[in-house]
């Protein structure tokens, strides 16, 4: 059977959303991605993702990849970068070589839309090979009825409310897109999205007050795990989240913290009964001289000031020399006077790296963090890298 493969239009969006959701409700259970992903399939929009079918002679969609672009904002670097969701094949279209056509459709979009990274969730030798790899960090914390009563005893709540934000045109959104987007670290959030992507993934939205005034939001799962949690004043993490505790009275939930937010994770660290680290996503670089300052300024952001040092990098035989110095980043593209540049020109360089998948699995290793190492001279503190997006920004 001859196959066409192309990007979606306007007038394929009904089809291919009913596509998606029988073959989610077909192979896990019932999908309804209007309600789960408003922020893209809700009535009325037209949507910001890039969607490829692969349809049969007769126009019968056979399969779907998505990449929905967008901006991420690390100190004063902005990364352009995608999210690949919606990633599926018809039940009895499997094995066909559908998927392996879409991701290439999808990556080659993305190289020709100067997107410097991408990221999805998914499992890792699948995603292998199309050149992601499972990296970053995500950090985990569980929080239980004990840890409430006895770890935050002498934790005053008085001054706070926690109010159920439920209308797509409350006020206080303009106040909730401020805060999200004067954080050091953050996904650009279009202010008419911000709702739908807080209450994506049947999850709740709430405005945080400190007696009169805004204090911040928490979006919550239907578990009432704490998917984001962003307040004005550091010290109020603790009241917030012990109010938090009272108000849904779960008998346990989870706190779901990015590795940069050092006030909310050493505030945890204080009374949770436990943490773990996952892997932020799968993760692939396209644009590696405008993500690697980046992703080191995301390090020392979460970490501390990295050592002083450069390195040479050579990927595919292309020398890339990065060079950090009293906390600012350079790359040698950018600066040619920095002597990241002279280790790439005096043969000092003798690894050639065989593939990007190799170098971000080195960059980005969960299990390096705890036995950190280099890629090629660096200083011990430079990777792994702590990449991951906050929940509601999955796609």
């Amino acid at each position: 059977m001859n196959y066409t493969y192309r990007i979606a239009s306007l007038q394929d969006r009904d089809n291919y959303i009913d596509f998606i959701n029988y073959v989610f409700s077909f192979s896990h259970r019932p999908h309804d991605f209007k309600a789960l992903y408003p922020r893209e399939y809700r009535d009325g929009f037209e949507g910001k993702a890039v969607h490829f079918l692969a349809l049969n002679e007769t126009g019968q969609i056979r399969a779907v990849v998505a990449v929905l672009p967008f901006r991420m904002q690390i100190a004063s670097y902005r990364l352009s970068c995608g999210f690949i969701g919606s990633v599926s094949v018809h039940p009895y279209a499997r094995g066909e070589g559908h998927m392996k056509k879409l991701m290439a459709m999808a990556n080659q979009w993305m190289i020709e839309h100067n997107v410097d990274l991408a990221i999805l969730d998914g499992k890792r030798q699948r995603y292998q090979y199309y050149g992601y790899s499972k990296g970053g960090a995500m950090f985990y914390y569980n929080i239980n009825k004990d840890n409430i009563r006895h770890g935050l005893k002498d934790i005053d709540t008085t001054p706070y409310q926690i109010i159920p934000v439920t209308d797509s045109a409350d006020d206080v959104l303009e106040r909730i897109h401020d805060i999200h987007s004067r954080t050091q670290v953050h996904v650009d959030r279009d202010f008419s999205q911000i709702y739908y992507i807080l209450t994506g993934g049947n999850r709740r939205l709430y405005a945080v007050w400190k007696g009169e005034h805004f204090d911040g939001y928490l979006s919550a799962s239907e578990d009432d795990s704490l998917c984001e949690l962003v307040l004005s004043d550091i010290s109020d993490y603790a009241p917030v989240i012990k109010l938090w505790g009272h108000t849904c009275q779960a008998d346990r939930f989870q706190i779901f913290a990015m590795s940069w937010d050092r006030a909310l994770t050493d505030t945890l660290d204080t009374f949770a009964e436990a943490a773990h680290i996952q892997p932020g996503g799968n993760i692939k670089v396209f644009n590696w001289e405008h993500a690697l300052p980046a992703m080191l300024s995301l390090k020392q952001i979460a970490a501390g000031p990295l050592s002083d040092g450069h390195c040479c990098l050579s990927l595919h035989g292309k020398k890339m020399g990065l060079c950090v110095e009293n906390g600012n980043i350079t790359i040698a593209a950018e600066d040619p006077a920095k002597p990241a540049l002279n280790s790439c020109t005096d043969n000092s360089c003798n690894e050639d790296i065989p593939s990007g998948l190799s170098l971000q699995e080195k960059i980005f290793s969960t299990g390096a963090f705890l036995h950190p190492q280099t890629v090629n001279g660096e200083p011990t503190d430079w990777f792994p890298i702590p990449f991951a997006l906050p929940l509601p920004d999955h796609f």
